[in-house]
């Protein structure tokens, strides 16, 4: 049996970096560990066309900064910085219990504000869902990291058709990652009402609905309405503790 693409990789040099191990990868693509020197960084190898290089453009404290673009036997190679942290994916898995409104919130807005800042380069993320959405450790360091490619399964309908879509289409993946973290399941189409736990605002699931919208025209039109939408939702939407019965 052939190996896989990513599996040759391992322990080569890419862009000078000796690969060390493979993080995530589809069939488009492999996200690997590398090192240089005593320098970590995520290397993105592309194993098909992509126009992902425009990424380089973009710096803001919200998506991964890349480092270098490079060829590698005809494939795009990212150099990004590493970021120390679990993902989104990995922080879900392993939590025993949902996570508090306040954390999704937070979550949120760091989402936007990356992909405010990846639209605004007039690029389309198209592969949004919690494994590529990094929590970094340390303080005053953002809540939410976006990051390159991993297996995209939560895609837009039209997306998921093989249609046109544009920027929309990561809209409707932040819906699928804001249904997770307020039910821990994946929403079904229809999408049914959600049903919220304590301490979570009933606008929270409007917001939910819309940005699930099966039409793209009625969906979230863009990142700085859903920044907006979270940030008026905080305010006019305070978090009372549910009450707790006081034994005598």
């Amino acid at each position: 049996m052939t190996a896989a693409p990513h599996d040759e990789l391992v322990g080569t040099r890419v862009a000078g970096y000796l690969l060390l191990r493979c993080v995530a990868h589809d069939a488009s693509a492999g996200v690997f560990e590398g090192v240089l020197d005593d320098t970590r960084a995520a290397i993105t190898i592309y194993f098909q066309p992509t126009e992902r290089a425009a990424q380089a453009t973009i710096d803001h404290p919200c998506v991964a900064r890349v480092l270098a673009t490079a060829r590698h036997d005809g494939s795009l190679v990212l150099v990004s910085e590493w970021i120390e942290g679990s993902s989104l994916a990995a922080r879900l898995d392993r939590l025993d219990r949902p996570l508090a409104w306040p954390e999704i919130s937070a979550i949120m807005r760091d989402v936007a504000r990356g992909l405010g800042a990846i639209h605004a380069a007039d690029l389309v993320h198209g592969d949004l869902e919690p494994s590529n959405i990094m929590l970094p450790d340390g303080p005053g360091a953002p809540k939410a990291v976006l990051v390159g490619i991993g297996p995209a399964h939560d895609l837009a309908p039209e997306q998921a058709d093989g249609g046109p879509f544009d920027q929309r289409a990561d809209l409707y993946a932040v819906g699928v990652v804001l249904y997770r973290m307020l039910t821990g399941a994946l929403p079904v189409e229809p999408v049914p009402p959600l049903a919220l736990r304590d301490a979570i605002p009933s606008a929270a699931a409007d917001l939910c609905l819309w940005l699930l919208a099966t039409d793209p025209a009625q969906r979230v039109p863009n990142a700085h309405v859903l920044r907006l939408t979270l940030e008026a939702l905080e305010r006019s939407s305070p978090i009372v503790p549910p009450a707790r019965e006081i034994s005598a």
